[in-house]
């Protein structure tokens, strides 16, 4: 039969003798149902553990174990499944098709093209320009920095990673960036005079489907 180590100290106490202290503790009296309420919550803890690993199949482990499982597990990198990826060529496909019906009906290109009176052509010359250094751009990053660097001891960030890119020409995405930003609002006031309010929905359009066809460019994989 176990006896409480509670009700043990009570006893001891009323008989005359000194109450037994808990393992690891050296006080006495009322100090020491602490150690009582301590003993309760590693149980409870214990038990805790227990039912974890039996619903999860895992063995109970310490706090620096954990910790390294945890740090381990997050620099993982995740895989994407096949599922996933046929998933997003499907989504691109969809908007390649969609900006191809859009230019179609909207006889966008052959606007820009052969549309000499309606077409405010300074700004549009202005916005192909930017877009024009942004492809450039795009080349530096995606095909000459690999062909420089390419991957080795000495080298094992890939150049075409954004990592080494701020590392090696951080001011290029910025620059890509004013220039998309600007060369798009100069193209919408461009072709403003044909569509009017929907010159941005229809441009929208059909340049998602221009940068969303790079899903099936080989080198952009």
């Amino acid at each position: 039969m176990s006896i409480n180590k509670t009700t043990y100290r009570k006893v001891s106490q009323s008989q005359g003798e000194e109450p037994m202290a808990a393992s690891g503790s050296g006080r006495v009296g009322s100090l020491s149902y602490s150690d009582d309420e301590n003993d309760d919550a590693h149980a409870a803890n214990g038990n805790d553990e227990l039912s974890m690993s039996s619903s999860t199949g895992l063995q109970p482990s310490s706090g620096r174990s954990s910790n390294n499982a945890t740090s381990t597990t997050t620099g993982t990198t995740i895989r994407r499944t096949r599922t996933e990826r046929i998933s997003d060529k499907l989504a691109a496909l969809a908007w390649v098709v969609t900006a191809t019906i859009t230019a179609h009906y909207t006889n966008l290109f052959p606007i820009l093209y052969s549309d000499t009176t309606r077409i405010i052509r300074p700004i549009l010359h202005l916005s192909l320009l930017l877009f024009g250094i942004n492809t450039l751009l795009i080349i530096y990053l995606t095909i000459y920095l690999p062909y420089k660097f390419p991957t080795s001891k000495l080298h094992k960030v890939h150049a075409s990673t954004p990592a080494f890119w701020e590392a090696y020409c951080p001011n290029v995405i910025p620059i890509m960036t004013g220039c998309g930003v600007l060369g798009m609002i100069l193209l919408v006031r461009a072709v403003y005079p044909v569509y009017g309010m929907a010159s941005p929905l229809v441009l929208g359009v059909v340049g998602l489907g221009m940068f969303f066809g790079l899903h099936f460019v080989p080198v952009c994989w």
